[in-house]
């Protein structure tokens, strides 16, 4: 779905200008509307572990 595929370049967007925090955001929304589309999944590998 194309939203889907706005989504994740948003958040794409997002990382690549710093804003780490917006990021995470968006890839989660993503990630919570469409678990089982490609983009997710492409968010999924987006995300790092957090430090602990």
């Amino acid at each position: 779905m194309m939203h889907n595929r706005l989504l994740y370049l948003s958040g794409l967007t997002y990382e690549l200008a710093g804003d780490n925090n917006q990021a995470v955001t968006t890839y989660l929304s993503l990630i919570r509307q469409a678990p089982n589309s490609p983009w997710s999944w492409l968010a999924w590998a987006r995300l790092e572990p957090a430090a602990q």
